[in-house]
């Protein structure tokens, strides 16, 4: 297990410095949209992910990369088994 983990490390390691160019980039684009546009500036997000395959005796590492706007809501769900009571608020 040891193993794995150093060559993942290691791969994510290289990935991200290898795109390191690309994702500062990528970011600072979003960045001057959201000024343009009056937002929030976005985070910035990075994903890795890691398959070993023993089978092709393959460890293969990923990342991605995004600076992405996002609206959230929410509202709560009725209980469909607790009516509203009438002059009782929630």
């Amino acid at each position: 297990m040891e193993a794995f983990l150093d060559t993942i490390a290691d791969q994510v390691r290289e990935a991200l410095h290898e795109r390191s160019d690309d994702i500062l980039k990528a970011w600072h684009e979003n960045i001057e949209e959201a000024q343009e546009n009056a937002k929030d500036f976005p985070p910035l997000k990075v994903a890795m992910s890691a398959a070993v395959d023993i089978e092709a005796a393959r460890i293969e590492t990923s990342i991605s990369f995004t600076a992405k706007y996002q609206t959230k809501l929410s509202a709560p769900l009725p209980d469909p088994n607790q009516p509203e009571l009438p002059g009782v608020e929630s």
